[in-house]
């Protein structure tokens, strides 16, 4: 029995209100844990150079030189989210709970979203129960509470899909220019987009027909051309700022040989060449990878010469390189949110509400397959929409997926980089569970038998964990101990480093932070010890050889070994 419009909307409304209800409790969760204002790696670089942005200049001394770095230079990281958060902090003030309500709010927009969108493609139909999977799916609320670009990129790839799917039906130019303006805010925000582009203008140039008439190619053009235009300011800003022609960011070289060298798993950033670093020293890794080609590098130059290095290794190494696409394709289709800088995972089973949220990614994508054939396929019954219209918008968000997808083969794969399909694969999945339901309700149980058999083969496909990944609980322990040796808590921050090293004792970052830790706690016997064992393992980590050189200066009986760490760091 359908809904009538107001009954739906009155639905709909209630989803909302549970949505938020749920970001509300795990708000007052998160704001009570180290993570919520100590931040690390991406989400701080994102969170200082917004800041820097807005005073004009670093207010801590320590991110002066990152600032002036990200000032004079072409971007390192992506700059959308940093414009986002920038935007947020002049709005709203500087406080941490600023950026994470408003990207609550725009998940409860991405719910609308979700819902829209699935009654355009399949009808009204199910759709609140699309809009049900959005709000309450964990990995969602999950990155609406962090800082990185994750949450903003699902709301402009949501964004991009109601245009093009407005732009099916209006076939106008003003239509098709609004697309590509969105699309390239999602560029900014994440370049790999950029791999979509193409694919969306040929599906609007075969699918988005202008009417009788009018130039079929107008629409496709009008849809690169507003997308160029609303990047070129950033890549004019590259150019003035260096007289580097950059398009949105400089770091897709060290992505890639992130992805391909002798050490590559497929979703750990690091490589030989990189060792130890975080994107507030792009410029001291430029300077390393300049003493190794033998001149200086500025930051197009440092990517280039390690894609370069990536190109080499994949070419002398074919096989490999092809087992790393696969084990990449496994990992970015497979059963665990991977980590990346966060341990997904284990922070939602150390989270009291996000624990108890649904969201399976086997069961989704075993429904998803389902709902691909479905929207593809003429069922013998059809209890949707016009065909061609649902064929030609289930394409659409098809091309979005698979090439979206295939942009991440040539780097590495992600939680962070997978969540924002999510809402895609909702849509077909919800469609499929709506028809199998239809079919049951409609007592045709050998048809129902027929789905249900693909769906629950397609589950345990997706369940089997390929690729054998486990969460990386050492790093995870690490992750706690910076917070905890941020907030002064030495204590814990050593018992989270020790958790580590017994898991993993060549893990060369716990016993880093374990002398750090000592140093903090003016135990230097322990924290001598503690660099040591981090100095062996991890050949290029200069940090720890020079304070252990320090802490060696003052014992004259190891005055030669300390010369020997600090030529090391040097």
């Amino acid at each position: 029995m359908s809904l009538s419009r107001r009954a739906e909307l009155l639905v709909l409304l209630g989803i909302l209100i549970l949505g938020a209800l749920v970001r509300i409790l795990y708000f007052s969760e998160l704001r009570e844990r180290p993570q919520f204002s100590l931040l690390h790696l991406d989400g701080k670089y994102h969170d200082q150079m917004a800041r820097a942005a807005v005073r004009g200049g670093a207010a801590d001394p320590a991110m002066a030189l990152a600032w002036r770095h990200y000032e004079e230079n072409p971007y390192f990281r992506p700059p959308g989210y940093v414009y986002f958060l920038t935007g947020v902090y002049r709005l709203f003030g500087g406080s941490y709970a600023a950026p994470r309500l408003v990207q609550f709010g725009l998940g409860l927009v991405n719910v609308v979203l979700v819902w829209w969108l699935y009654r355009r493609i399949f009808g009204a139909r199910y759709a609140l129960w699309a809009a049900l999977a959005a709000a309450l799916y964990w990995i969602f609320v999950y990155y609406e509470g962090t800082l990185y670009e994750t949450a903003w990129l699902t709301f402009l790839l949501l964004l991009l899909a109601a245009a093009l799917v407005r732009l099916h039906r209006a076939k106008t130019l003003a239509a098709a220019g609004w697309a590509g303006v969105v699309f390239a805010a999602g560029v900014v925000a994440r370049p790999n987009l950029l791999a979509c582009g193409l694919p969306i203008a040929a599906w609007i140039w075969i699918a988005a027909r202008p009417p009788h008439g009018r130039r079929r190619s107008g629409g496709a053009l009008a849809f690169l051309g507003a997308a160029l235009l609303a990047m070129a300011p950033v890549t004019l800003r590259n150019y003035a700022k260096s007289g580097e022609l950059v398009l949105v960011s400089a770091n897709a070289g060290i992505n890639l040989y992130a992805g391909n060298n002798e050490t590559s798993d497929g979703h750990t950033p690091g490589g030989p060449l990189l060792g130890f670093w975080d994107c507030f020293d792009y410029s001291t890794l430029c300077a390393r990878i300049g003493q190794r080609a033998g001149r200086p590098l500025n930051y197009s130059e440092t990517s280039g010469y390690l894609a370069r290095e990536a190109l080499r290794y994949a070419v002398r190494h074919p096989q490999r390189t092809l087992a790393l696409a696969g084990r990449k394709s496994l990992l970015f289709w497979g059963p665990m949110e991977v980590g990346n800088e966060e341990e997904e995972e284990l922070e939602r089973a150390d989270s009291r509400v996000l624990s108890r949220l649904p969201g399976r990614f086997p069961v989704v994508m075993a429904l998803f397959g389902a709902g691909a054939i479905l929207c593809l396929a003429r069922p013998r019954k059809e209890p949707y929409p016009c065909l061609p219209e649902r064929r030609a918008l289930g394409a659409l968000l098809l091309l979005v997926i698979l090439f979206y997808f295939l942009s991440y083969l040539p780097f590495i794969v992600a939680a962070r980089y997978r969540t924002p399909l999510i809402p895609f694969l909702l849509l077909f999945a919800v469609a499929a569970a709506g028809h199998v339901l239809d079919l049951l309700r409609s007592r045709r149980w050998r048809t129902a038998a027929l789905w249900l058999a693909a769906i629950g083969a397609m589950g345990i496909a997706f369940s089997a964990n390929f690729a054998n990944y486990v969460p990386n609980r050492p790093a995870w322990h690490t992750q706690r101990a910076v917070r905890f040796g941020r907030l002064g808590q030495f204590d814990a921050a050593i018992a989270e480093c020790r958790a580590a090293a017994a898991l993993a004792p060549g893990f060369p970052e716990a016993w880093r932070l374990l002398g750090h830790a000592y140093l903090s706690k003016n135990d230097p016997d322990q924290a001598i010890e503690s660099y040591r064992r981090a100095c062996r393992l991890d050949p290029l980590d200069s940090a720890s050889r020079n304070n252990l050189a320090c802490l060696l200066m003052d014992r004259p009986e190891h005055l030669a070994e300390a010369t020997t760490w600090a030529a090391e760091a040097c």
